[in-house]
């Protein structure tokens, strides 16, 4: 197994207990770079869809009650765009 794919799957783990263990701040900060860094990270879908189902309320930024997921989701659709654009 690569060190990239060790160094994924460790940020999976860390990312979905801390779900469940740390504020939502912690978590995006290692999920956001994570996004970046691996090719089509998916997981930042499902880590939006996984916080709205356990702790999503209707916002005041965005009245939506699945507020995580769809910004989750416009996350990945922008950095699936920009990597097109600056690397392969």
């Amino acid at each position: 197994m690569s060190n990239k794919a060790l160094a994924r799957i460790a940020s999976d783990l860390f990312i979905f207990a801390g779900v469940f263990l740390l504020p939502w701040y912690a978590v995006l900060i290692v999920a956001l770079p994570a996004s970046v860094f691996f090719r089509t990270y998916r997981e930042i879908v499902l880590l939006g869809a996984m916080f709205d189902l356990l702790y999503g309320t209707e916002s005041s930024f965005l009245p939506v009650p699945a507020a995580f997921f769809v910004l989750s989701l416009a996350w990945y659709a922008a950095v699936s765009a920009l990597r097109k654009h600056i690397r392969d």
